[in-house]
């Protein structure tokens, strides 16, 4: 046999092998596979055989048998998509050794949902360029945002970073900050506390909506979402308001749903209010990750505050329909 070698570098030290063998090596071997090949030593720690329990350790060499990779050489890729992923200007708001933040553009996916479909974790994954390779880890996305919601997006940059970042999110020690534009004069602020279950995906959607439930659904979870009114005008003979909107839970679709069912829609937003209509026919509406603030303890090292500005078309609405120049919160 011919053995690859490959190094453990800090991202995949301290983990199981098995767990580490079975992200690097997914297009190859299932994990039966790799069990059958750590038994019979087609893989190996420091050429030496190791149970698949074994806890990695920072410059382990893992020795493979060529043949269970061969895969790996002989994957085609476009070279045409690849460049435009690589080159893809990406808006950096924050980055340190452990998180990316960037300034989300609208009608982008965060993960694709179709094969052929190119989303921000594909060309985050692309530009991705750490000084040491890891066999396992790979940056991705540590939130979500709509594919027509803009703003603040968290990127992994290391395995510590993806880590201690869900535990901020678990432990509530983040505030996450929107800016929307809302159907109807809101006059105060409100507090809504809601349960919201997840409907059943229809042959006209290409995602899945949620609702509001007052009933005993177990599947349904609890939604907090508070909403400031900024200033109120018109669009089209139609009463508007342009809101603050701070979230204390993350679910699908909470803003969006939770406007609607309050009876202050988001302008524009066809899945949640059927009787709208997009905003222009390259916006359907305005919903944007404006800011997040953070306890100055935070163990990522974070400003207590980052801020995304709004896409130059929302700045223009509110130019144009409120009378709002250069807007900041």
């Amino acid at each position: 046999m011919f053995f690859l070698q490959y190094t453990i570098s800090p991202d995949d030290e301290n983990r199981r092998i098995d767990r580490v063998l079975r992200k690097f090596l997914k297009d190859d071997l299932t994990l039966s596979q790799i069990y059958k090949s750590l038994r019979n030593g087609q893989i190996k720690v420091n050429n030496k055989k190791i149970k698949q329990d074994y806890k990695t350790k920072k410059n382990d060499i893992i020795f493979i048998d060529e043949y269970l990779i061969k895969t790996k050489n002989e994957i085609k890729t476009d070279n045409s998509t690849e460049n435009f992923k690589k080159n893809y200007k990406l808006e950096v708001i924050f980055e340190n050794q452990y998180i990316k933040i960037i300034n989300k553009p609208y009608n982008i996916a965060v993960q694709k949902s179709q094969k052929d479909e190119i989303a921000l974790d594909d060309i985050i994954k692309s530009q991705y360029n750490p000084t040491e390779k890891s066999l396992s880890f790979k940056p991705g996305p540590l939130h979500r945002l709509d594919k027509k919601t803009t703003g603040l997006l968290t990127f992994s940059n290391n395995l510590v970073g993806a880590q201690k970042f869900s535990e901020i999110l678990q432990n509530h020690q983040i505030t996450k900050t929107y800016i929307a534009i809302l159907e109807g004069k809101l006059t105060t602020p409100q507090k809504w506390i809601d349960n919201i279950s997840a409907n059943k995906k229809s042959q006209q959607q290409d995602f899945k909506t949620v609702s509001i439930t007052k009933n005993q659904d177990k599947s349904a979870k609890e939604a907090i979402t508070e909403v400031f009114p900024i200033k109120s005008g018109f669009f089209n003979n139609r009463e508007i308001t342009l809101a603050k909107i701070n979230i204390y839970t993350g679910r699908t679709h909470q803003i969006r749903s939770q406007c609607a069912y309050h009876n202050f829609p988001l302008l524009g937003d066809t899945a949640y209010n059927k009787n709208a209509k997009k905003i222009s026919k390259d916006v359907d509406f305005f919903l944007h990750s404006y800011k997040i603030s953070l306890s100055p303890e935070n163990p990522l090292q974070l400003p207590t505050e980052i801020i995304a500005p709004l896409p130059k078309n929302f700045v223009n609405f509110l130019k144009n329909y409120l009378s709002i120049e250069d807007f900041v919160l």
